[in-house]
């Protein structure tokens, strides 16, 4: 176990990672995960999926500073379950980053979100 890398609570119960920097002062980092299953309404085989998929990984990955990926239904033509990862000092940050993303998910007309979670670590 790393021993620079502690946990707490804050007074709300959310438990933080803490990073303890070469001062030895501690910084808090928030971890926020979205987890998003897509339809993909024109996608008549694989190869069709994974033009949609790709084309909406790489706008995510364009646009925002987070990492994005396929993680489930890789082989179903009009499913798709994507996660975007990202790490910030702020809660609120991380929040709003990730509801963005989900925004510019939800907008593409080539795709119709069916299920969205947001984890805050």
């Amino acid at each position: 176990m790393n021993p620079h890398l502690l946990w707490r609570r804050d007074e709300s119960g959310l438990r933080h990672n803490q990073r303890r920097d070469e001062s030895g002062l501690y910084a808090i980092m928030f971890v926020g995960i979205l987890s998003l299953e897509l339809h993909i309404h024109e996608a008549n085989s694989l190869k069709d999926k994974r033009m949609v998929v790709n084309s909406v990984l790489d706008r995510i990955r364009a646009r925002f500073n987070v990492s994005a990926a396929q993680i489930d239904n890789h082989d179903l033509w009009q499913s798709a379950t994507l996660a975007v990862a990202v790490v910030s000092n702020e809660r609120g940050n991380t929040d709003a980053v990730l509801n963005r993303v989900r925004d510019l998910v939800e907008a593409d007309v080539r795709c119709d979100v069916t299920g969205c979670r947001i984890e805050i670590l």
